[in-house]
């Protein structure tokens, strides 16, 4: 499509009109103008390509800053993309060393009430025997007490209730 084509197509499209009648209206105003400026045709389509071409370069030329632009962006989003999942790894091996310490930790403190816990019954259990010992202790002391109470309480009784039994009998 020329330069002319386009100019046409966009009378066409403002004016609501067919291209052919643009066209037509436009050889009108030629011939009915031409008369008064002899240079007026060829000159104004001249200026009218001219800038129209102007303006194509400048629309080519801010396309290609555009898409330049746009492959700058799109390389500063994949070197951000890059430093963002390098990062995030970073996080996920400083999460998984974390955990790892924290479960070996956990592990320690889980040994550590075991051992605890085995050094408590131990000990528990020798304070239940210590315990039975001194039961079984006390208690032949006190078989032991008990036999000796009845050993000598027992004659003595007898010899006190001899003596009362003899004031008795004596009164």
């Amino acid at each position: 499509m020329t330069s002319r084509q386009q100019v046409i197509d966009e009378l066409a499209r403002r004016l609501g009109m067919s291209e052919e009648a643009v066209e037509n209206f436009l050889r009108t105003l030629v011939t009915i103008v031409a008369p008064l400026v002899p240079e007026v045709p060829p000159y104004f389509e001249r200026y009218f390509e001219a800038r129209i071409g102007s303006l194509q370069r400048e629309i080519e030329h801010l396309r290609e800053e555009i898409d330049r632009r746009f492959e700058g962006v799109d390389g500063r989003i994949e070197e951000l993309r890059g430093e963002m999942n390098r990062r995030f790894g970073m996080v996920d091996t400083r999460i998984e060393e974390l955990r790892s310490e924290m479960d070996k930790r956990f592990g320690m403190v889980d040994t550590r009430i075991e051992e605890l816990r085995g050094e408590m019954d131990k000990r528990f259990g020798e304070l239940r025997s210590d315990l039975r010992g001194w039961f079984t202790q006390f208690e032949r002391r006190f078989i032991l007490l008990e036999r000796w109470l009845f050993v000598l309480l027992i004659p003595l009784l007898i010899a006190l209730l001899a003596a009362v039994f003899k004031i008795l009998v004596s009164s």
